[in-house]
C-alpha cells in the first residue's frame, strides 16, 4: 500500500508519557542520592569516599536492572500503542471512499489517501511533500487559493475554513471535474496545519442537469398548455380578445416593480393570461350583451371564477395558477367575490393580478361602453387603495404608468 505515516494528536500525548516517565526515573535516582549525602554528613568524613562509591555503585546496579525491569516494558507496550493508534488511523483514512487531504504548516500536502490517488491520478509518494494549490487547483484558481493558504498559515483562518462548498478540481490529465470540499483547522506546535475531505460531485452534477434539463421541458409544456388555454378562452368572447394578454403584461410590470423573484413574477404573469378561463362556460350571449346586465346575468358572471378554479386546480402548476383564477375578483376589504375574502387571506398573486385586470378593463372598450381611459381606471385604484386595493400593488401600478410611462398600445 502506497501510504504514509502520520502523528496524530494521540501518538503526541502517548510520546509525552515516554518522556514524563524517563523523567521521574531521574527524579527516583537524584531523590536517592540525596538521602545517601544526607547520611554522609551524619556520619563523618570518613565515611564519605565509602559512601560515594556505594552511590555510585548503586547506580550502576539500579541503571540496567531498572531500564531491563521497568522503562524496556513501559517503552514497549507505549511504542506498541503508537504504532496500533498509527495503524488504526491509517486503516481508517485508506479505507475512505471519500478523498482526505492534509496539508502543514508550509502548505504542502502531507495526508493523502488512496482515494485522493483515485480521485486526482497521483500517488501518494509524488503527492506528498508538494504544494497543494499546484496540484489539484485549476490554473485560474490558482493565485486566489495560494493567497488564501497564506492567510491561513498566518492567522489559522480562512473563508473555507469550517464550512462545506463546492469548486473545480484538476485531475492529472490536465481533466477539470466538480468536487464537494469540507476543510478543518488545527494548530500543531507554532503552524497551522489542515486537514479536508473531499467528495467527487460529477455523478450528482449531471443528474442535476438532467432534472434541470427535464424540469425547463415540463415549463415550456405548462406555458404553452397556458397560452392554448388562454387563446381558448378569448376565442368564447370576441370583445375580450387580448383582455388577458394586455393584464398579463401589466401584472408581470407590477410585479417586477415590487421586487418579486423571477419564478414568482413569471407564474403572476402566466396566472394572468388564463385568469379569465371561466369565462369559457358563460353564455356567448351573456359575455357579448351591449346592454346592462341583469342580477341573474351578473350572476353567472361572477361564476366564472369558480369555473376557473376548477378548471385549473387539478393541473400540478409550480405558482398559485388556480388561486389566481378564484380570487382576482377579492376585495381587500371582503367586499369582492365569489368567497368574500379578506386581506392576507386573498394571496399576493391574486392581488396584482386584480389591479392589473380593472385597470385594463377600465381602460378598455367593451360591449356596453366605450373605454374610459386609462386616468380614469388609475384615479380608480387610486381611491379605493387600502380597501378594495392592495396599497402596495397599487403604488406599484401609478408608478408604472406616471414615471415608466406604461403604454397598453405597446404590446
Amino acid at each position: 500500500m502506497d501510504s504514509q505515516r502520520t502523528v496524530t494528536t494521540r501518538d503526541q500525548l502517548q510520546r509525552k508519557q515516554i518522556f514524563r516517565a524517563f523523567f521521574l526515573y531521574l527524579v527516583a535516582i537524584a531523590a536517592v542520592e540525596l538521602g545517601i549525602m544526607l547520611f554522609i554528613d551524619k556520619l563523618g568524613f570518613a565515611w564519605l569516599t565509602q559512601a560515594i562509591f556505594d552511590t555510585v555503585a548503586l547506580i550502576i546496579i539500579l541503571l540496567p536492572i531498572s531500564y531491563f525491569l521497568v522503562l524496556k516494558p513501559v517503552l514497549a507496550q507505549l511504542q506498541q500503542a503508537l504504532h496500533q493508534s498509527e495503524d488504526q488511523f491509517q486503516a481508517v483514512t485508506q479505507s475512505a471512499t471519500d478523498a482526505i487531504l492534509g496539508m502543514d504548516e508550509r502548505g504542502k500536502i502531507c495526508i493523502w489517501n488512496n482515494a485522493a490517488t483515485k480521485m486526482f491520478g497521483y500517488s501518494a509518494t509524488s503527492a506528498i511533500g508538494r504544494q497543494l494549490h499546484e496540484l489539484i487547483v485549476p490554473n485560474q484558481y490558482r493565485s486566489r487559493a495560494a493567497t488564501g493558504i497564506k492567510h491561513f498559515q498566518d492567522a489559522g483562518e480562512g473563508e473555507i475554513i469550517g464550512k462545506t462548498i463546492e469548486l473545480t478540481a484538476l485531475h492529472k490529465d490536465g481533466t477539470e471535474f466538480p468536487i464537494e470540499l469540507a476543510v478543518s483547522a488545527h494548530k500543531f506546535g507554532k503552524g497551522w496545519h489542515s486537514t479536508g475531505i473531499i467528495r467527487d460531485i460529477t455523478t450528482r452534477k449531471q443528474a442535476e442537469l438532467k432534472l434541470q434539463t427535464v424540469n425547463e421541458r415540463l415549463r415550456m409544456g405548462l406555458v404553452s398548455t397556458i397560452q392554448v388555454v388562454s387563446k381558448a378562452a378569448e376565442a368564447k368572447d370576441p370583445y375580450t380578445a387580448g383582455h388577458q394578454l394586455r393584464v398579463s403584461r401589466l401584472a408581470r410590470e407590477i410585479a417586477q416593480e415590487m421586487g418579486l423573484d423571477s419564478d414568482r413574477v413569471e407564474g403572476i404573469r402566466l396566472g394572468a393570461m388564463v385568469h379569465d378561463i371561466g369565462k369559457i362556460q358563460v353564455p356567448s350571449e351573456i359575455l357579448s350583451k351591449p346592454g346592462r346586465l341583469s342580477t341573474n346575468e351578473f350572476e353567472l358572471i361572477k361564476d366564472h371564477c369558480l369555473i376557473g378554479y376548477n378548471i385549473l386546480k387539478d393541473i400540478e402548476f409550480p405558482w398559485p395558477i388556480a388561486e389566481i383564477a378564484y380570487q382576482h375578483h377579492e376585495r381587500l376589504d371582503g367586499s369582492g367575490y365569489p368567497q368574500g375574502l379578506k386581506g392576507d387571506a386573498i394571496c399576493l398573486e391574486a392581488r396584482i393580478v386584480a389591479v392589473a385586470d380593472v385597470v385594463e378593463a377600465i381602460g378598455s372598450h367593451r360591449p356596453y361602453r366605450p373605454s374610459l381611459g386609462n386616468q380614469v381606471a388609475l384615479d380608480e385604484i387610486a381611491n379605493k387603495r387600502g380597501k378594495h386595493y392592495d396599497p402596495k400593488v397599487v403604488d406599484a401600478c401609478l408608478k408604472i404608468f406616471t414615471a415608466k410611462k406604461f403604454s397598453f398600445d405597446a404590446l
